[in-house]
């Protein structure tokens, strides 16, 4: 199932260094078929972005949204909340999300572009 999770400066500067992040029951959003049908909305961009916004709202200080294909529990999937646990290195993500939240609009970026994506969150640090 495809995730979205933040993650801080401090977590992309590890991933950064070749190094992994482990994960144990870690928090995360997902677009369920129940939150589809609650939202009332098929569109996959909508979702992905509405994902994205909601993984937003877990982080405690500025992220940039991590996006994964691995295997969850679903915690409540009308919300789209999931749980993983991983072992996870910058390969294993297929994409950087970082929202604006003001806007409602969300920027993609390539995992080629993890500097680019820290440097982004850095600024968004107060």
């Amino acid at each position: 199932m495809r995730i979205y999770f933040p993650l801080n400066a401090t977590e992309i500067s590890t991933l950064l260094e070749s190094k992994h992040l482990d994960f144990t029951n870690q928090l995360a959003v997902s677009v369920t078929s129940e939150m589809s049908k609650l939202l009332e909305l098929t569109d996959q961009d909508e979702l992905t972005l509405i994902a994205a916004l909601t993984a937003a709202d877990l982080a405690q200080e500025p992220s940039a949204i991590a996006v994964l294909e691995t295997d969850v529990t679903v915690g409540d999937a009308e919300l789209g909340e999931v749980f993983f646990t991983q072992l996870v290195v910058l390969a294993d993500l297929e994409c950087w999300l970082i929202p604006d939240l003001e806007t409602d609009q969300v920027s993609w970026f390539g995992i080629q572009e993890t500097e680019t994506v820290l440097e982004q969150v850095k600024n968004l640090a107060p």
